[in-house]
């Protein structure tokens, strides 16, 4: 974008970078993914959190972005939670927990399919929030064309088509 071979982009979380501005158009939260025959609470604390086998997403995601921010809310880091495989897709991570390797912290969006059919089950973590945002990310100062304007007022007003 920065190069201007492109316009516009979608992503998850802030962006801190000159020349870029961003509008919220989406949000999300990561939930405690495990496999579909846990036998453990529907609820875990902070504490259980980090004493779990888990699987993350690899250093750079967004998804792993979101849950460094919001154990650094808590004083804590990826380093106090107990890693047992980093993987670089979502397709992964589901495979991994289905086939019992750990548990994981996902996208609600990520995982609805897999919700709805019951392949896997969704966990709160009471005590943190892992939510997050997805922003429209575009040059700063650089007027928007019509297409432009027109696809962003579809990802506004469409919240429900956006995912």
């Amino acid at each position: 974008m920065l190069d201007r071979t492109i316009d516009i982009g979608l992503i998850e979380g802030p962006v801190d970078q000159p020349g870029l501005a961003t509008r919220g158009v989406a949000e999300d939260e990561l939930l405690l993914i495990v496999p579909a025959g846990w036998q453990g609470q529907e609820r875990v604390t902070l504490e259980e959190l980090c004493r779990l086998p888990l699987i993350l997403r690899e250093e750079g995601s967004g998804t792993r972005g979101v849950i460094a921010r919001a154990l650094a809310g808590q004083g804590l880091t990826i380093a106090n939670l107990n890693v047992v495989l980093e993987l670089n897709s979502n397709d992964a991570i589901k495979s991994a927990i289905t086939a019992g390797h750990g548990v994981s912290l996902l996208s609600r969006l990520a995982i609805r399919r897999e919700i709805q059919t019951g392949t896997l089950k969704a966990l709160q973590v009471d005590g943190i929030s892992f939510r997050s945002t997805f922003n429209i990310v575009y040059p700063a100062g650089k007027p928007a064309t019509s297409l432009q304007k027109k696809f962003f007022r579809f990802l506004l007003t469409n919240k429900k088509a956006f995912c």
